[in-house]
């Protein structure tokens, strides 16, 4: 990402308040899924069932590289504390999901699944960021 602390900021942003855009509670579940098109170097953010997801679209596009996912990828997993390094590899193709329980300074009751998909011929690269608030007893 173009800024490292961009995801956890916002995060803690959305997750750390009570409304956003009207009544919808920002620890509300999310859905986001960023898209990169390297031949048309052009990217874009789909958004699920909330205006949390539409304002954190926004964010992405601005603050995402288009045609780096790998890169993209790795700060997203980094800022969630699930940090992978890719320093030494190089990868040509590479997909999968991953969950997290535990992000640094956000409630304790958000999980974040993150699937992706980068480096195929046949498709376009993806991160898909989902959240679920799912209060602990």
């Amino acid at each position: 990402m173009k800024n490292r602390f961009f995801l956890t900021a916002f995060t803690v942003l959305l997750f750390s308040h009570n409304a956003l855009a009207g009544n919808q509670r920002l620890c509300d579940s999310l859905r986001v899924r960023l898209i990169n098109d390297w031949p048309n170097f052009s990217k874009q953010c789909l958004f699920f069932d909330s205006s949390a997801a539409e304002v954190f679209c926004k964010s992405l596009i601005a603050n995402t590289f288009t045609e780096f996912m790998k890169l993209n990828l790795t700060s997203i997993l980094s800022c969630a504390n699930a940090d992978i390094s890719f320093e030494n590899l190089s990868i040509d193709e590479l997909s999968g999901s991953l969950t997290v329980y535990e992000i640094p300074k956000v409630n304790e009751n958000i999980e974040m699944t993150i699937r992706f998909s980068f480096g195929y011929s046949h498709m376009n690269d993806f991160i898909e960021i989902s959240t679920l608030y799912d209060k602990l007893d």
